[in-house]
């Protein structure tokens, strides 16, 4: 039996964001939030480590809050580092006159690109076709190695998720969003 854990990151080390921005500056918070690591209180529970002390491939992307977050469950393991996991752009548009706060823009921009009306960083497309990759690279490493962790990000998890699914692999539909929780999904060999 193969297995394959699709886990979000920890907790992110973000600055403090909250005063109000205009879309303009929206970018600059992305670029902010990309560059994060892992926050110093953000820690998996025991039994979570326990559960991956066995697992021989550990996959993340090259944003600072993946990596770090691999190298806390990684024991003795190399991690295999792929931009191709990264999480999906966030698009956004220049709105006028508006002063928001980030995750208020982030909201936005999100039902907006969701409802079809931005898609030039982005799109549907491209993700789905993003996670296609993923998940065939997926399951060439549990081929491999027969149990591969790959920690991610929330949107990019769920485009893999759903590709997994559509290749036989049997687990949730969705995986968790929040940090360090994750999901299982089965196949046998073949």
């Amino acid at each position: 039996m193969m297995e394959i854990t699709i886990m979000r990151h920890g907790e992110p080390d973000v600055p403090e964001l909250n005063g109000k921005i205009k879309a303009s500056e929206f970018q600059d918070c992305l670029d902010i939030y990309n560059c994060c690591g892992l926050s110093g209180r953000s820690r998996p529970d025991d039994a979570v480590l326990n559960y991956f002390k066995d697992h021989e491939a550990i996959v993340a992307s090259d944003f600072k809050r993946s990596l770090e977050s691999a190298s806390v469950l990684s024991h003795r393991n190399s991690i295999i580092v792929d931009p191709i996991f990264r999480e999906v752009e966030r698009p956004y548009v220049r709105i006028p006159f508006f002063r928001l706060r980030p995750r208020t823009w982030s909201h936005i921009y999100i039902l907006l690109w969701f409802c079809g009306f931005l898609g030039s960083q982005s799109s549907f497309k491209e993700a789905k076709s993003r996670a296609k990759h993923c998940a065939t690279k997926l399951t060439q490493l549990a081929e491999e190695h027969g149990k591969v962790l790959v920690v991610g990000h929330g949107f990019i998890n769920a485009y893999i998720a759903k590709e997994l699914r559509s290749l036989g692999w049997n687990g949730p539909g969705i995986p968790s969003k929040r940090y360090w929780e994750f999901a299982v999904y089965r196949k046998d060999a073949t």
